[in-house]
């Protein structure tokens, strides 16, 4: 199935659409030309546990599906959030020209018309490679593995190390980086200020909202709202997703947010 210019963030249209493809059975998911930035809880627990639940439109019948199709999209510089980041790898174009759709150089021309006659051969190629992988014993790639992807990783790994092609995960942080943006940076300032502000006692989730309003940058990303009300729910949410989570400070330093029930409420300390 190809999305047209879907907004892959949070909202419930995202959420229905998944749903729909689902439980079709689609093998494959195409979003095209993305431009909202990638953020999506639904789509996260997808991605990790394999599989997806949910109420189908118009009833009361509740649905759980294995998750087995390949979810992709195209963009220029896509953007996703943190929580995605870890959940997605990037292949990146880039034709070295100022105007890449004059471009003509092109090794195969109006490939969409190739692979229509052709597409038998690059199945035949890549089962070639797995019963290469097959025949010498179906190693493991061990180098890098992707937590939650561990049998992805050992298995795709594994056939292209047999074949003799290496780089597989290799540059996983640079692309990682570059897909987050500057959100993991916002993070490590927001950390910095909340150690100088208040080093050594638990905050409740206001007290850090404050402290995030303390730097306009951070402001305009973690402290959006139409209210104090919705500002403080917001922040709350964007606060539990990074609970127990490392972040790795540039002094070298490693923390994370852990939360324990005071006697006034919820508190929230590194």
């Amino acid at each position: 199935e190809k999305v047209p210019t879907s907004d892959m963030t949070k909202g419930e249209e995202f959420k229905k659409e998944l749903d729909t493809f689902l439980l079709k059975g689609v093998t494959h998911i195409m979003y095209d030309n993305v431009r909202n930035k990638i953020d999506s809880s639904v789509l996260a627990q997808a991605l990790t546990t394999g599989r997806h639940s949910g109420r189908v439109l118009g009833g009361h019948t509740y649905f759980d599906v294995p998750v087995r199709c390949l979810i992709a999209c195209t963009g220029n510089n896509v953007q996703v959030s943190d929580e995605i980041g870890r959940r997605v790898l990037r292949i990146r174009i880039n034709t070295n020209y100022e105007h890449p759709e004059l471009r003509k150089d092109f090794k195969i021309d109006k490939i969409d018309d190739w692979i229509e006659i052709n597409g038998w051969s690059v199945v035949k190629a890549s089962l070639v490679l797995v019963q290469n992988w097959i025949v010498k014993g179906c190693p493991k790639f061990t180098r890098r593995v992707l937590g939650s992807f561990n049998n992805w990783s050992e298995i795709i790994g594994g056939v292209l190390e047999c074949a003799g092609i290496e780089g597989f995960l290799e540059d996983y942080e640079l692309t990682r980086e570059a897909l987050v943006g500057d959100e993991f940076e916002l993070w490590v300032r927001f950390f910095n200020l909340w150690m100088l502000q208040h080093p050594n006692r638990g905050c409740s989730i206001p007290e850090l909202l404050d402290i995030g309003r303390s730097d306009p940058e951070i402001a305009l990303y973690f402290c959006q709202g139409n209210d104090e009300h919705t500002r403080v729910i917001k922040f709350g949410h964007k606060i539990k997703s990074y609970l127990g989570r490392i972040v790795t400070m540039p002094d070298g330093r490693k923390l994370s947010i852990q939360k324990y029930r005071g006697s006034d409420g919820m508190k929230y300390t590194l």
